[in-house]
């Protein structure tokens, strides 16, 4: 997020990218609260997983099971589309026109963004299912919360006006809230 702030198009893209991190993040620990989902690692061993943090001579920096049922959906996999989407985004190879504040990306740089756009979350999700740390349907789930939490952004973005508004009306100054472009 420190890379795509210095070299966001345009500040909104920056905080559309923010924003729905943050409602995925939100949306992501409602759901574990609501509706643990054990790991696959934590399954009976004739599901053929293990548990390489049960092995007796394992270490963890986790000191208690915070994320013992967190499997579904997969946050650091939503975390993954959206860094990729991102990337692919910055890459403007989807876009027929430039921001006035952008500067031209070389033919190498355009495929290495958007090969990496993709690839992040593909690895990410890969390395997960083969720990045994996430099923596939995390993914799924993730993509689902990421959709809504974009959505959700957008609709959080429109009462911007209102916000500024009751700002305006309490007398809260308008220098700590973001600039917006």
């Amino acid at each position: 997020m420190a890379w795509f702030y210095a070299h966001a198009t345009t500040h909104k893209t920056y905080t559309t990218v923010r924003g729905t991190l943050v409602l995925t993040t939100f949306l992501t620990f409602t759901t574990f609260i609501l509706f643990p989902c054990a790991p696959p690692r934590l399954l009976p061993l004739e599901y053929g997983f293990q548990d390489p943090a049960s092995a007796a001579t394992a270490t963890s920096v986790w000191t208690a099971d915070v994320t013992l049922y967190s499997a579904i959906p997969s946050l650091y996999f939503a975390y993954a589309i959206i860094v990729g989407c991102a990337l692919v985004h910055h890459s403007s190879i989807f876009r027929s026109h430039l921001h006035p504040t952008e500067t031209k990306k070389s033919r190498l740089a355009k495929p290495a963004f958007v090969a990496v756009g993709i690839a992040w979350p593909v690895l990410s999700l890969l390395a997960g299912v083969a720990t045994g740390n996430e099923f596939f349907l995390g993914a799924w789930g993730s993509l689902v919360l990421v959709v809504v939490a974009g959505i959700g952004n957008r609709i959080v973005l429109l009462g911007l006006p209102f916000r500024d508004f009751l700002f305006w009306g309490v007398g809260i100054d308008d220098a700590c809230v973001d600039e917006r472009v």
